[in-house]
């Protein structure tokens, strides 16, 4: 993974949206960062809120 893939997934991991040139460079690396996006959106989508834990 390179240096740019670390910061792609770091940038993702903290709710931020990824900047355009980031995208621009790991797209133009051979990486899809659109997989990249919707794979930290179904991580965050999958947590449990408070809610949903208390009715369990």
């Amino acid at each position: 993974m390179t240096n740019l893939e670390y910061e792609a997934i770091e940038i993702l991991r903290s709710g931020e949206p990824l900047p355009v040139d980031i995208y621009i460079h790991l797209n133009n690396s051979g990486i899809d960062p659109d997989y990249l996006i919707n794979l930290f959106k179904k991580e965050e989508q999958l947590e449990p809120t408070y809610k949903e834990l208390k009715s369990n």
